[in-house]
């Protein structure tokens, strides 16, 4: 018999089995059972027959260069921007303001009325004038004349830094009347009156962006805000438009920070928060405050608050919305007001809102401010009084003659309720107390011959409400930065001025808006310049 071994299908079938998984085992494991050889061929084998797929996001708002950079770019040329860009240039930064106008000083900043609320500076005007004033009580006019809707946190920095600013001014030269004075809302005098107005206070300002060689874009407008994400990362520069229509992008090395303006004309914004006052006409330079840094800064996810919040100055150029007008006097409590009836209707130094809401409440919705000669030529901060007032009354908005009765009769106002209204104001300043309105500057000047109506000729100036100022804008903290919907910080941008929201509430007293874009854009300046550069 052969010595040949059988072997069945089954063994056949089953020393395969084992050898396929020898295979794979070997292979995974490293196994010296299989030559290396055989090893290395396999793992080349899945090595040149595995396919990857990179996938790369598309960010279609990046550039694909960048045209011009800077540390710090100042989206605005107003007072809030050119204090931030001088801040900024003081504590290292490389700074370049953009401004969307052709040149420096069309701004609402330069038309103002240069007024400034600050509860004690390095001039000591409260001490000269025997005036008691103090932090808490300026916080609390504050908050108060917003109907505590401000925001407490932004209110404190904006007051603690209210000293700081007027000697800021003070240092670059701003010239300052000697007297304060008192605007609607507040409870003492302590607004300081810059001598030439907002005019002054700008081109002082100008001049020390001027002296420090700081670069300025002009006819640059802003369109868009570039960040790394669509919401969210650092912001990383800006998309401008020039003045014939060509894109630029410019790239900030550390923050871009905001000072635009609000939105008091942007017909957009005013029907979509503040429908009421749609197609009023503002004071504000045509060309500003039409919102679209604003939009585009909520288009990287910027929040906004106090958007409903609108203001408009009572007392405007009748026929222009201008402030450039005799009327706005009563402002700081420079005359009387009257309606066509010859009858006060209002404390001249109530808050702005509750004059404006009285004067659109009279009948056709406007009123006469009523003042006398000595009291005309004071009138200085938005230009010479006579020259003003010569062509307001050839306008036919402002009337004059050398008795009440007679300025009556020319104006249309009921003249012996005028007469009488006029005597009965002269006894109250005499007696120091307004029984009808309760005037709060009475007290404390008593028998004031400045008060008093008695120096021929006098005027009648007619006046009503235009679009001013909005309260409501980015969402900001301490330290100016924007915060997100969900109230974070967005690395590397920051506002500062009227673009903001949530300093004044629903209402602004007359004298804060400098005061917040000098003190805010300093705050915002000197923290975007200490930014990380990236």
């Amino acid at each position: 018999m052969s010595a040949e071994k059988k072997v069945s299908r089954r063994t056949v079938v089953g020393t395969i089995a084992a050898g396929i998984i020898g295979l794979i085992v070997g292979g995974v494991a490293g196994s010296q059972a299989f030559p290396r050889e055989v090893t290395k061929e396999v793992e080349r084998t899945v090595t040149t027959t595995r396919t990857e797929t990179k996938v790369e996001e598309v960010k279609p708002w990046l550039p694909a260069k960048w045209d011009m950079e800077a540390d710090v770019i100042i989206v605005g040329g107003g007072g809030a921007g050119l204090a931030a860009a001088i801040t900024a240039h003081d504590e290292g930064a490389k700074v370049l303001i953009i401004e969307k106008m052709p040149q420096l000083g069309l701004c609402n900043t330069a038309v103002s009325g240069g007024i400034i609320n600050a509860w004690s500076s390095k001039l000591k005007l409260q001490e000269k004038q025997g005036i008691k004033d103090s932090f808490e009580l300026q916080y609390n006019d504050l908050l108060k004349s917003g109907d505590y809707m401000g925001d407490p946190e932004l209110i404190r920095t904006l007051v603690e830094n209210a000293p700081s600013v007027i000697d800021f001014l003070v240092d670059i030269g701003v010239p300052f009347a000697d007297t304060l004075t008192m605007s609607g809302g507040q409870s003492v005098p302590r607004t300081h009156s810059v001598i030439g107005g907002g005019a002054a206070l700008h081109n002082a300002l100008k001049k020390e962006v001027e002296k420090r060689g700081i670069q300025v874009l002009l006819e640059h407008k802003v369109t868009n805000i570039i960040r790394e994400e669509a919401n969210g990362g650092r912001i990383l520069g800006v998309k401008v438009e020039t003045a014939d229509g060509k894109a630029k992008y410019i790239k900030a090395k550390k923050a871009v920070v905001l000072t635009a303006g609000g939105f008091c004309r942007s017909d957009l914004l005013v029907r979509r928060h503040a429908p009421r006052f749609a197609g009023f006409p503002s004071t504000n330079v045509p060309g500003t405050t039409t919102g679209e840094v604003l939009i585009a800064a909520m288009d990287v996810g910027a929040a906004v608050r106090g958007m409903d919040y609108v203001q408009l100055w009572p007392m405007c150029d009748y026929e222009t919305g201008s402030l450039v007008t005799i009327a706005a006097g009563t402002e700081t409590g420079i005359g009387i007001m009257v309606n066509t009836n010859g009858k006060r209707f209002v404390e001249e130094l109530e808050r702005r809102d509750v004059r404006r809401d009285a004067v659109l409440a009279q009948p056709g919705g406007f009123a006469f401010a009523i003042v006398d000669d000595k009291q005309l030529k004071t009138i200085k901060a938005f230009g010479d009084p006579e020259t003003i007032i010569a062509d307001q009354i050839k306008r036919g908005v402002a009337f004059k003659a050398d008795t009440i009765e007679e300025l009556a009769a020319l104006a249309g106002i009921n003249p012996d309720n005028l007469v009488e209204t006029v005597n009965n104001w002269n006894r109250y300043v005499d007696e120091g107390y307004d029984p009808e309105f309760k005037r709060r500057d009475l007290p404390m000047k008593k028998g004031d011959p400045m008060l008093k109506i008695d120096t021929p000729p006098f005027y009648a100036i007619k006046g009503r409400p235009s679009l001013h100022h909005t309260m409501g804008g980015l969402h900001i903290n301490t330290k100016a930065q924007v915060l997100d919907v969900e109230g974070k910080v967005i690395p590397g941008l920051y506002a500062a001025g009227e673009i903001t929201g949530g300093i004044h509430g629903t209402n602004r007293i007359g004298g804060n808006a400098l005061l917040d874009i000098i003190a805010f854009g300093r705050i915002a300046g000197r923290n975007a310049a200490r930014e990380v550069s990236m």
